[in-house]
């Protein structure tokens, strides 16, 4: 219990928005995107329809659905809409998250990563990649500086892993804090990466930068299957890192 707790309600919540909002916030516009697509379909919205558990179990419906269909223009129309909430609401965010898990989940819950990445892996296999990418993504614009509020803009675009293309937990910026000899207190990450970067910018943004090129190589080194959906991250995390130089260096 106490392991469950601390991974995800403390360094890891396993709600969608959290990944996929451009403020990384839960719930918002990144979670009535997953209540509209119910509507969509003509079912009612379940509650916290972004959270894991829910999704999974949703995906879960619309693969009995499909099954359950009547003839083959129904079953096409059920494969149709199961595509398209596996690719929105899960295959736009658990690759990188579940990557995130087994680094932080001990052997349990990293095994238990594994193997939801590979089914996640065999669905898209057996379902094929869309033309288009998730509207997730593309309402979060990535990081960027140039304005007057750069500095917040930057420190909003960090903590929003669809803007960043990485993953920044609290006990990535403890330990960030304690390689970089910086006095840090467990808190909120805003407050936690706000008060790093008072003391140490320049130390900061080189150890983001180390962490950028460690996400995208272990991007890089997930199954094939998945480069389709983890394109759009490294594309985001690289940026991240080339921002980071030129504005904390």
């Amino acid at each position: 219990a106490a392991d469950h707790t601390g991974l995800f309600s403390m360094q890891l919540l396993p709600s969608a928005s959290s990944y996929l909002s451009a403020d990384g916030r839960i719930g918002f516009e990144a979670r009535d995107r997953v209540a509209g697509y119910w509507r969509a379909v003509g079912a009612e919205p379940p509650a916290e329809p972004d959270h894991l558990t829910v999704l999974l179990s949703g995906y879960a419906t619309l693969v009995e659905w499909e099954g359950a269909a009547g003839s083959s223009t129904t079953a096409e129309a059920a494969r149709h809409r199961r595509r398209v909430f596996l690719f929105e609401h899960l295959a736009s965010w658990l690759p990188v998250y579940l990557l995130k898990v087994g680094e932080l989940g001990g052997p349990f819950y990293a095994g238990w990563a594994r193997l939801l990445s590979r089914a996640l892996a065999a669905e898209i296999v057996d379902l094929g990649v869309p033309a288009s990418g998730s509207a997730h993504l593309a309402a979060a614009p990535v990081v960027s500086v140039g304005n007057e509020d750069e500095g917040t803009e930057l420190l909003d675009a960090l903590l929003a892993p669809a803007r960043s293309g990485f993953v920044l937990t609290r006990r990535d910026l403890a330990l960030a804090a304690r390689e970089l000899g910086i006095g840090s207190r467990i808190g909120e990450r805003r407050f936690m990466l706000e008060a790093m970067l008072r003391q140490r910018p320049r130390q900061l943004g080189e150890w983001l930068r180390a962490d950028c090129v460690t996400a995208r190589g272990a991007y890089e080194r997930c199954p094939p299957e998945l480069d389709a959906v983890l394109g759009p991250w490294i594309e985001r995390v690289e940026t991240s890192r080339r921002v980071l130089a030129v504005h904390l260096a």
